[in-house]
């Protein structure tokens, strides 16, 4: 999977090599970019506008930029957009709530419930563009990464110690279901690690 600002070009270089004859694809992976309580997410969020060319001082630049850098992935072969978060609720906000909220995570005044709400609303809108321009939508939510401390600091982060937490999949994807189920187009993956869940819900 590659960051949303990332320019391909190791892709582009592969593609372009005659001695290699294998295929390698980006993948969208935009998880920081929806999770405004994170360290680091306005920087992100800075340097998405950047990449895309799009201003992303209000909430309808940011939703832009995003759309501008999935067309960019499209562009380089891209077949799916990847998301994984501690949860899968996709509960809509208001476009004037969303924008507020938004302004106040670039002002770094929104709370964790405003954070957590904000990003629920924006896996939504995934849903909603994939719609739009085909990018398979991937979910494999609910995984504590980096779950051994010990080995986080010895070999860094996403090197092996996950581990399934609590999740729900029923009425949490309600609202995504309700809105793009049943859209002709809509390409969606689901799956969890936790086998229990997988049987009962998915």
């Amino acid at each position: 999977t590659n960051d949303p600002c990332a320019d391909l070009a190791a892709h582009a270089a592969l593609a372009a090599d005659p001695a290699w004859s294998g295929r390698v694809i980006p993948t969208f992976r935009p998880d920081l970019y929806l999770e405004a309580a994170q360290s680091g997410w306005r920087d992100a969020v800075a340097r998405l506008g950047e990449a895309a060319q799009i201003d992303t001082g209000e909430y309808q630049g940011y939703v832009r930029a995003l759309e501008q850098r999935r067309s960019h992935f499209i562009a380089h072969g891209a077949k799916s957009a990847d998301h994984s978060h501690a949860d899968v609720r996709t509960d809509p906000l208001e476009a004037g709530e969303a924008a507020r909220i938004y302004r106040a995570a670039l002002a770094g005044d929104a709370t964790p419930d405003e954070a957590l709400v904000f990003r629920r609303h924006m896996l939504l809108e995934m849903a909603r563009m994939s719609c739009e321009d085909g990018l398979v939508m991937t979910l494999h939510p609910g995984v504590r990464r980096n779950h051994h401390r010990p080995t986080l600091e010895r070999f860094g982060a996403d090197t092996g110690h996950d581990i399934p937490i609590r999740i729900e999949f029923t009425d949490a994807l309600r609202p995504l279901l309700e809105r793009f189920g049943t859209h002709p187009g809509f390409p969606l993956v689901v799956f969890t690690v936790d086998k229990s869940v997988w049987s009962r819900e998915l």
